[in-house]
């Protein structure tokens, strides 16, 4: 494009001008508007990272779902926000309940995890070697934490509230974010391992009402986040959703609503074996996808198969059984391939940020102190509930952005 012409400048304001006209219109009742006119990065990897404001298309669910378009935050099952992450800006983004998915024709189910078909950064967060391809670890990790963890055996496995609010220091000699931000770890291609804080605040990703716990996380869809992108959600139990783990959903605008992607027992399969438990110890109904991310890179982008890969954690499973107390911290992270069968699972553990992020990771760096009853402080083990992806190239112009978001309108953010 010239930088001589007076055309392109002109349809950028333009554009600009739509935009805002769409948000006011769309988020009419929200507590604070969404409001962000960037100029936004593209998901490249980098040593540096980009700070909330400058990624566009932020989407993110609540624990308990909410709308954005009233104040308060009221209830409103299956209902995605987006968020601006320049003024604490939100607006109602996807319902998964529009229209209602088989599981649950009223439409009455809780969102736990997000994800898009193509993942931004998704080959570039891990270390991993295949026939075809290299993940490099060069991509940094976002993720968040539960707000409800449990003590350690010596404590009894109590079930406490994590603060929604950071900081939070962590037994790996971190500071991480509460149950209502978001945390990162650096890339270890990049930096020395477990460099961890806190990436945004409850005042960036909502503010008004602040949020209390995320729990689920997608980012670098297209601006306004309102436009919908979080194409693959799974719900707050599994084994309700239908016998699958993992839902695709129509952002086409067909209002085809949602079908099978990964079921439930594949997901189960997987979990055990790295996990090393049976079914008898560890039954389907105690596992359940809470974080999600996904790189569907053989087409249709609704079937999960060779080629295709997923990286997602559990929620958090105590067991008085287990010698250290836990099934699963909830931190661990794993991959699944598409080429699993039920009977051959195949994938293993996230290794990024110079580690692998299993269970033996997770309770010796997730261990926080938490205060019981007003006044004894015990040791609690952190669940980690939401993941993506950040890097950062030279911010792109808004022309160009916005340019390319009209001519351009399935391009996502994603390299696949």
């Amino acid at each position: 494009m010239s930088s001589t012409s007076s055309r392109p400048a002109r349809t950028a304001l333009l554009s600009i001008a739509a935009t805002a006209v769409l948000l006011a219109s769309s988020s009419v009742h929200a507590t604070i508007l969404y409001s962000n006119p960037g100029p936004f990065v593209t998901p490249i990897p980098d040593q540096r990272f980009a700070r909330p404001w400058q990624v566009p298309g932020k989407e993110y669910s609540h624990d308990s779902d909410q709308s954005a378009a009233a104040p308060g935050g009221v209830g409103d099952p299956a209902q995605v926000i987006a968020w601006d992450g320049l003024q604490g800006g939100t607006a109602d983004g996807l319902d998964y309940s529009t229209p209602a998915p088989p599981f649950s024709t009223n439409g009455e189910f809780q969102v736990d995890a997000l994800a898009n078909s193509h993942d931004a950064l998704f080959k570039s967060l891990m270390i991993l070697e295949t026939a075809k391809v290299a993940f490099p670890d060069e991509a940094h990790l976002v993720f968040s934490f539960d707000d409800l963890a449990h003590t350690v055996l010596g404590s009894g496995l109590q079930a406490v509230t994590i603060p929604s609010a950071g900081p939070i220091a962590t037994s790996g000699g971190k500071i991480v974010g509460g149950a209502g931000e978001l945390s990162y770890e650096l890339a270890g291609a990049f930096h020395p391992p477990s460099k961890q804080g806190i990436w945004a605040t409850q005042a960036q990703i909502n503010g008004m009402p602040l949020p209390d716990d995320v729990d689920g996380l997608d980012l670098w869809g297209p601006e306004p986040a309102t436009t919908d992108d979080a194409d693959k959600f799974s719900v707050d139990a599994d084994t309700s959703g239908g016998g699958y783990s993992v839902w695709s959903y129509d952002i086409s605008g067909a209002m085809l609503g949602s079908s099978p992607y990964i079921s439930h027992d594949l997901v189960a399969s997987l979990v055990r074996k790295y996990l090393e438990l049976d079914e008898s110890d560890f039954p389907d109904e105690m596992i359940n996808v809470d974080a999600l991310m996904v790189q569907d890179d053989i087409v249709p982008d609704t079937e999960f198969g060779p080629g295709d890969k997923i990286l997602f954690s559990i929620r958090q499973v105590t067991a008085t059984a287990a010698p250290d107390g836990f099934f699963a911290t909830g931190s661990e992270i794993f991959y699944l391939d598409g080429s699993s069968t039920v009977g051959a699972p195949v994938g293993g553990f996230l290794q990024h940020g110079g580690h692998l992020w299993d269970k033996a990771y997770a309770l010796a760096n997730f261990t926080t102190q938490v205060i019981i009853d007003g006044e004894s402080t015990a040791d609690a083990v952190l669940d980690l509930n939401a993941l993506e992806a950040i890097g950062i190239p030279e911010p792109a112009s808004i022309t160009l952005l916005l340019l390319g978001l009209a001519t351009l309108p399935g391009r996502r953010r994603r390299r696949k």
